[in-house]
């Protein structure tokens, strides 16, 4: 086989450049060690003629790892120009996975020899009481390879190092892509609803309040049928944004890259009578009004700029009997909370 200069590697590198003489597994050992730093390697899978790879455990940090050659050099520019590794999940809360480093990649002589991109995609959850949990994915290519590495249970910081531990990638220098600095922006943890609904900064009232930057709405508000949970309610991450006014990509992800924290916390308020059902057997429950605060907090502050009370006292044919407590409670009036926060000018 012939060695280009143009390939992702040294010269001095063969395994990688015998990429396409590859036909079974057990000849991947010098491709896929058996450990790789801490990590230990599971069984190496076949995919095609010459896509292979394996999972790698430390403790619980799990990563992925994929090795192959492009079939043809126009899959090659069609894969890294639409970034397909990167764009292969939804995030939470819509859109696609955010590219966090696009760099060209340098042998440490100097000499360039492909491409490296670093990207982050949000987890979606069932539930929607968490957000700030992601998966890391990077790719380092060039118009003949790829290296493919996706965090499972890992932190970006466990990833890079992978990335540099590899064996394949001895000859690559990454010190001047800053990947400490990248590392140490990406280190947040999951946040959960519950977590912001009780932050509580000082009250610092605007004349003229603001929803800075993105934005994380917390919400509060009583349990039904459904919720299982005791009479404090249901804590979850609002994420219609299109409800309150706000674009898609005002959203934010994480805590960290929220400037803007948005309460709507909701309790029991005063008795409003008796709520009959509309059933034949025609039950009688107390009822209750749905008292709410609103809280606009800066974080970058911090502190509470403004807040606001609302009250719903109607009652619908389809109001929800709380199990616990036997009651009805008025849905919250959204509708006048939805214009409050519409109304909220954008910095």
């Amino acid at each position: 086989m012939k060695i280009k200069s143009g390939f992702f590697l040294l010269a001095t590198l063969p395994l990688f450049l015998e990429a396409c003489s590859l036909s079974a597994p057990a000849d991947t050992d010098k491709f896929f060690p058996q450990t790789i730093g801490e990590y230990k390697r599971n069984e190496v899978r076949q995919s095609g003629n010459s896509w292979f790879n394996a999972d790698y455990k430390k403790q619980d940090v799990e990563i992925f790892y994929g090795f192959g050659p492009y079939s043809t050099a126009q899959e090659a520019q069609t894969q890294v120009t639409n970034k397909k590794f990167c764009n292969s999940g939804d995030s939470a809360i819509g859109g696609t996975s955010k590219i966090l480093k696009e760099e060209t990649l340098k042998d440490k002589a100097g000499k360039e020899i492909g491409k490296i991109l670093i990207c982050r995609e949000a987890v979606k959850e069932m539930n929607q009481d968490t957000v700030g949990n992601y998966k890391y994915k990077i790719t380092l290519s060039n118009d003949k390879n790829y290296i493919y590495l996706e965090g499972r249970k890992s932190s970006l910081a466990d990833l890079t190092n992978f990335a540099e531990t590899l064996p394949l990638n001895s000859q690559v220098d990454f010190t001047g892509l800053n990947l400490q600095a990248l590392v140490a922006a990406n280190s947040s943890t999951s946040t959960s609803a519950d977590e912001l609904i009780k932050l509580n900064p000082p009250v610092k009232l605007a004349k003229e309040p603001y929803i800075k930057g993105k934005v994380l709405i917390a919400s509060q508000t009583f349990s039904g049928k459904s919720a299982g949970e005791n009479s404090n309610g249901i804590i979850f991450f609002d994420k219609r944004f299109e409800k309150y006014g706000l674009a898609q990509n005002s959203v934010a992800d994480s805590y960290n890259e929220a400037e803007t924290i948005i309460q709507i916390a909701c309790s029991k308020g005063e008795k409003l009578g008796d709520y009959v059902t509309k059933d034949a057997e025609r039950k009688k429950f107390p009822a209750y009004a749905s008292n709410c605060k609103i809280s606009v907090i800066d974080k970058t502050i911090p502190a509470i700029i403004a807040q606001k009370n609302f009250v719903g006292t109607i009652l619908s044919d389809e109001e929800i009997l709380n199990e616990l407590e036997k009651t009805v409670r008025a849905s919250p009036p959204y509708v006048e909370i939805s214009a409050f926060i519409k109304a909220l000018p954008k910095r």
